[in-house]
C-alpha cells in the first residue's frame, strides 16, 4: 500500500535553555549521508566563523573538552540517549539536512564509485551497506543495485526521520536552501543563534557550489553538481518504481514531504542554485584570480557599512576590491615604503586573529618582517587564496 496521508515532520527543533551563545556555540550536522551534510557544514561554520572539527565514528571515545570552545562538525551518529544528555551537557546542538531520497540514492551511487575505502563487514552485512552495489560495476544500476535499494537504503534514509521525530535536532531541506538560500538559513539560524543578513549572505557566497569545488573538494569526491531532482534523468524507472511502491519508502517519502510523482512541479529538474547575491559569480576576479572564502569574508565585512564602495567585486582596476587587497595598508606609517610591505589584505587577517597581535605586537615597527613572513607562508596555507596577493611583498623585497 502506497502511504500518502502522513503529515510531514516537523523541522523546528528543540528549545534551548540556556540560549546558545556565539563564543560557546557548538554543532553537529547529523543524518542520512548525502543530503548535503557537508555543503551544511561549511555553510554553518562561515557564517558563525568556527573552525570545523573532526568527530570519532564512536562518540563515546571523543575528547569533547579537547574539541575547543566553538565548533562545527558532521557525523552519523544515531540519537542514543547518552549522546542527546552528553549535548545538553555540553550545549552541543544537532542540524538535520533532508533531500529527496531518490537524489541522495543517486547521489550516494556515485560517492560508493569514486571513494577509496572499502568496507570489511561479513557478508550478510555488506548486502546491506553501499559497497553491495559495486558487483554491478561502476556506474551500473543493476541487479546488485536494486538488491541494496530494497534491503538497506532505507536504514540511511531513517537516520534523518529518527532525529526529527525524536524532536532532537533543528531540520533544513536541501531544497530549500538551494532554491531560497538566504532566507532558508536566516531562518536555520533564527532557531538557535540569528545572525545578520549581510553574514548570512557572505556564508552562502562563500559556499557557492563553484568555491566548494576549487577550494574544499578538489577532487570531487564530496561535492559533485548540486541541483534537484537528478534522480528524474539517472535512476532507472524500476527503481524509481521501488522508491514509489516498496514498503518502507511511501512512508518514508510522506514523512520527509517528498514524492515520486514525476508530474509533481516541486519534481522538477532544476540545475542552477539560486544566487544569494554574490558578487564573485564564478568564483573568481575578471583577470581569472581564484576567490578564496576569506576573500568573501573581507569583502562583506568591508561593504556592510557602505554597499556601494566596490558594486561589482570582480573588478581588478584601481580603486577595486582586489586593487585594495593588494594596496599598502592605511594603518601603517610608513605607507608601504619599507619591506617588506604589509597589505590591506594583511593587515585584515593580522586584524581578525586574536592571537596574532600578541605573536607581533608591533606590526609596522619591531615585527613587520615576522609578520610579513607569517602572510607568505602561514597565512597562504591557512586560508588558500591564490599566490597572486602574496607578490607585493615579495617585489618589496626586491625593490628593498
Amino acid at each position: 500500500m502506497v502511504e500518502t496521508s502522513l503529515t510531514p515532520l516537523e523541522m523546528t527543533g528543540p528549545l534551548h535553555d540556556p540560549a546558545p551563545n556565539f563564543e560557546t556555540l557548538k554543532i553537529i550536522v547529523v543524518g542520512t549521508p548525502k543530503t548535503g551534510n557537508t555543503w551544511l557544514t561549511h555553510l554553518l561554520g562561515e557564517l558563525y566563523e568556527m573552525p570545523q572539527v573532526r568527530l570519532d565514528a564512536d562518540f563515546r571515545g571523543m575528547d569533547w573538552a579537547g574539541l575547543g570552545a566553538r565548533w562545527v562538525a558532521q557525523q552519523h551518529y544515531q540519537p542514543e540517549p547518552e549522546l542527546i544528555a552528553l549535548a545538553r551537557e555540553r550545549g552541543i546542538i544537532f542540524v538535520t539536512p533532508i533531500r529527496h531520497p531518490a537524489d541522495v540514492f543517486v547521489s550516494l551511487r556515485h560517492y560508493t564509485d569514486n571513494r577509496q575505502e572499502r568496507d570489511d563487514e561479513p557478508a550478510a552485512v555488506q548486502a546491506e551497506r553501499p559497497d553491495a552495489m559495486l558487483k554491478d560495476g561502476r556506474g551500473i544500476y543493476g541487479p546488485a543495485t536494486r538488491h541494496y535499494l530494497q534491503h538497506g537504503f532505507y536504514l540511511s534514509v531513517h537516520l534523518s526521520i529518527y532525529w526529527l521525530r525524536g524532536g532532537w535536532s533543528h531540520g533544513v531541506r536541501y531544497e530549500d536552501l538551494w532554491l531560497h538560500p538566504l532566507d532558508t538559513l536566516m531562518t536555520l539560524a533564527g532557531r538557535f543563534l540569528p545572525q545578520p543578513r549581510h553574514k548570512t549572505q557572505r556564508a552562502l557566497s562563500a559556499c557557492e557550489i563553484s568555491i566548494m569545488k576549487q577550494v574544499k573538494d578538489p577532487a570531487g569526491t564530496l561535492v559533485r553538481h548540486g541541483g534537484l531532482n537528478g534522480w528524474r534523468d539517472e535512476l532507472p524507472h524500476e527503481l524509481q518504481r521501488v522508491l514509489a511502491t516498496h514498503a518502507p519508502y511511501p512512508a518514508q517519502m510522506a514523512a520527509l514531504g517528498y514524492s515520486m510523482d514525476l508530474d509533481d512541479p516541486v519534481n522538477a529538474r532544476i540545475t542552477e542554485p539560486t544566487k544569494a547575491g554574490n558578487p564573485f559569480l564564478g568564483g573568481m576576479f575578471a583577470n581569472g584570480v581564484a576567490v578564496a572564502p576569506i576573500l568573501l569574508h573581507i569583502y562583506f565585512d568591508k561593504i556592510k557599512d557602505d554597499p556601494d564602495r566596490w558594486s561589482d567585486g570582480t573588478e581588478i582596476g584601481e580603486g577595486s576590491f582586489y586593487d585594495w587587497l593588494h594596496s599598502p595598508a592605511a594603518a601603517d606609517p610608513s605607507a608601504g615604503r619599507d619591506a617588506p610591505i604589509i597589505t590591506e589584505f594583511a593587515h585584515y587577517l593580522y586584524s581578525m586573529r586574536e592571537d596574532l597581535p600578541h605573536v607581533f605586537p608591533d606590526p609596522f615597527g619591531a615585527d613587520r618582517r615576522g609578520l610579513g613572513d607569517w602572510f607568505l607562508h602561514s597565512a597562504r596555507r591557512e586560508f588558500q587564496f591564490d599566490g597572486v596577493f602574496v607578490l607585493p611583498v615579495i617585489e618589496s623585497w626586491a625593490r628593498g
